[in-house]
């Protein structure tokens, strides 16, 4: 059962790590909102000429307007103020998922758990590993998930999550035991608390960046997958069938920065393995070189302010850095999941 008033919402939130808003949308805005993201991939899928093009970047994001005004919508605005602040700050880290998921063999065994425990599992702070400000009492972030198909066993297309993984057994001054209780306990969680998050198409997920969570598999695809697909984490649906999911992060002011400066440094290392052939889609090398607010939509900066909310941004050398990997980044010709207004053409 959904909460159903502030102070539920809070306490959902506080003792498992997630909650869920159950039809934020109706069936004909995820229809309208689905056709405008498969009309995103369109030009893309073209170019790619048969190629896996598995998410729309910050950048293809916010040229969708139905996306853009959803990840406002009054529903998602109050609840994010009731678990974070009235003030809360939204992470540019827009992006559209398309058919991913994660298909690595699933591994228990004593030498994983200092990792997560389980294919597929990770929490959304893991790469950022044991930094100080991650135990902070101040720090919440959260990752936000508009789904816009049914959870079904078949296709999959919800998320799996281990209920209280988000709480942090040790704050001392001893960053490192604070990681390995940490890790130790979140484990404990995926191994006996795990649960299958219901969700529909219209739901909105937000849980803590600590909890432990991974994506439902297609178990009625997996003895028909190829080995591209299983490679890539991308399975080659019909558009009728696709999974689609609009992700975002938002967070409380004092430490919003501390995931753009992490972002940054993951930015320029995608940008060096683009430079190497080594990758053909971009995420970090994108959204932390936004600048607000003369790079967003004028209606997305009206109804922000309106909101009184605060748009995440690097300033001074950071931010310039931060400009120019994204500069570079987009305009890579290997780059799969952007393309530049009229840059879009037929192969061949």
């Amino acid at each position: 059962m959904a909460p159903q008033n502030k102070s539920d919402l809070l306490a959902e939130f506080e003792r498992t790590g997630a909650i869920v808003l159950k039809g934020v949308l109706s069936s004909t805005d995820v229809a309208a909102l689905r056709d405008e993201i498969q009309a995103g991939f369109v030009p893309l899928d073209r170019r790619a000429n048969g190629a896996f093009v598995r998410s729309l970047s910050a950048a293809m994001v916010m040229r969708l307007p139905g996306v853009m005004r959803t990840i406002l919508s009054p529903r998602i605005v109050a609840a994010l103020k009731t678990i974070l602040e009235a003030h809360y700050a939204i992470v540019p880290d827009f992006h559209v998922q398309r058919n991913m998921y994660d298909f690595t063999d699933t591994s228990r065994s004593a030498t994983h758990l200092f990792g997560l425990i389980g294919s597929g599992w990770h929490h959304d702070a893991g790469h950022e590993g044991a930094k100080l400000y991650l135990f902070d009492r101040r720090y919440r972030m959260v990752k936000c998930g508009l789904y816009l198909q049914d959870n079904t066993l078949e296709l999959g297309g919800g998320i799996e999550t281990a209920p209280m993984g988000h709480k942090l057994p040790l704050r001392t001054a001893a960053n490192r035991l604070n990681y390995v209780a940490m890790r130790l306990w979140q484990n404990y969680r995926i191994l006996t608390g795990r649960r299958t998050l219901d969700l529909n198409a219209g739901d909105f997920v937000a849980f803590d960046a600590h909890l432990p969570h991974r994506g439902c598999l297609p178990h009625g695809l997996l003895d028909q997958l190829s080995a591209a697909e299983k490679a890539a984490g991308c399975v080659r649906l019909p558009p009728e069938r696709s999974k689609l999911v609009i992700y975002f992060n938002a967070s409380r002011q004092a430490l919003a920065q501390t995931y753009m400066r992490h972002s940054l440094s993951r930015g320029i290392a995608e940008w060096e393995g683009l430079d190497a052939g080594a990758g053909n889609e971009i995420f970090f090398s994108d959204f932390p070189g936004l600048r607000y607010p003369e790079d967003y939509p004028p209606y997305f900066v009206a109804r922000l302010q309106a909101e009184g909310l605060t748009m995440t941004q690097l300033d001074g050398e950071e931010l310039q850095t931060a400009v120019q990997t994204r500069n570079a980044a987009l305009g890579h010709a290997a780059v799969r999941n952007y393309a530049a207004p009229g840059a879009v053409s037929s192969p061949g």
